[in-house]
């Protein structure tokens, strides 16, 4: 069953995730790396905090709902992507016929330059898991049992086995349609989905500020210290084992701060949040877009290549997170809900 009632900190997590999400995109990897530990398993987790189990209970209300509200707004957003590429010259370069098809099994989605769009097909092959695991009995030994394979799989990888070449040849030793990093999500959605009322209790405690204060660079130096680590591209850290507890502590701390926000009387800072919460699947599905748009834009008008960017973090680094969280994004939401205004419910 879905959290009862309508819960604020829920929404503000998710405006403080979404521009987590493009502060990593957009910053040098060197300071934005510890965001990815724990960024998108936070959208999985919330994902499994709102879900309502009773109202999804039969296949005939599930699947069309989920293909609806998830496979719906990743194609239109795939093909609003693979129109833009191919009304630009430097993009149009990598398109074929080929390589559009590929993106479709692999979902590996860098020739239409949105590789966000890797996390909505995700979504809806965890889902598809995790409706099946819900009608099972003895749900927490099924819980263990998803998640030694969720495990399993990327230890694998970072054995080099490659136990997918076996399933389904690939040059990346991936298979097909981020099943395996839905098998890892999966872990995140699961505590969130069956775990809410423990979740919403032990967030909603009061807590000293300056205990919040001191957990965020615990968090993030223990993220730094593990390494380079993105549920898209399959990679871990340097100590696999220590991913799930660094991403749900990275969790933790923000939906400790995301409540904290909640009670407290910045109205106008609560009012940004939520905007960004309530339509972060909109901002989320184009920022990646955006950013590449924004590097591509100075790029030509500085006469200069990529080197340019990495050399000049202040115009382009903070430039692109400032331009793309603060203006095309939100344009972007105003367009829909024009759209959606005058009958056309696009997304």
């Amino acid at each position: 069953m879905a959290i009862r009632g309508y819960i604020e900190w829920i929404d503000i997590a998710k405006g403080i995730g979404i521009l987590l999400v493009i502060a990593g995109h957009s910053i040098c990897l060197e300071v934005s790396s510890p965001l990815y530990a724990f960024h998108m398993p936070l959208f999985f987790l919330l994902s499994g905090l709102v879900y309502d189990g009773n109202k999804y209970k039969k296949a005939s209300i599930f699947f069309p709902a989920k293909t609806r509200q998830i496979l719906k707004p990743w194609m239109i957003m795939w093909i609003i992507s693979l129109f833009i590429c191919m009304i630009i010259p430097e993009w149009r370069e990598s398109l074929s016929i080929k390589t559009i098809l590929k993106e479709f099994y692999t979902t590996n989605t860098n020739n239409v330059q949105n590789s966000s769009l890797w996390y909505l097909l995700c979504m809806y092959v965890m889902l598809v898991f995790f409706y099946f695991v819900n009608k099972i009995n003895r749900i927490k030994q099924i819980f263990v049992i998803f998640s030694i394979i969720a495990v399993f799989l990327p230890l694998l990888k970072y054995l080099e086995f490659g136990i997918s070449q076996f399933l389904f040849p690939m040059p990346d030793k991936r298979l097909p349609l981020k099943i395996d990093t839905a098998l890892v999500a999966l872990v995140f959605f699961c505590v969130g989905a069956w775990y809410k009322d423990k979740i919403r209790s032990i967030i909603e405690k009061e807590r000293s500020w300056v205990l919040l204060c001191l957990c965020i660079p615990l968090v993030y130096l223990l993220a730094f210290l593990n390494g380079w680590t993105n549920l898209n591209s399959y990679d871990f850290g340097h100590v696999f084992l220590l991913f799930y507890p660094i991403a749900f502590a990275g969790i933790a701390i923000v939906l400790f701060w995301s409540y904290k926000f909640s009670t407290i009387n910045i109205e106008w800072l609560k009012r940004i949040l939520l905007f960004y919460g309530k339509n972060s699947l909109v901002i989320f599905g184009f920022q990646s877009l955006y950013i590449r748009l924004y590097l591509l834009f100075f790029n030509k008008i500085a006469d200069t290549d990529m080197e340019l960017y990495a050399n000049n973090p202040w115009f382009h680094q903070i430039g692109s997170f400032l331009a793309v969280s603060f203006i095309l994004s939100p344009l972007t939401v105003f367009f829909f809900n024009y759209l959606r205004k005058k009958g056309l419910n696009v997304l």
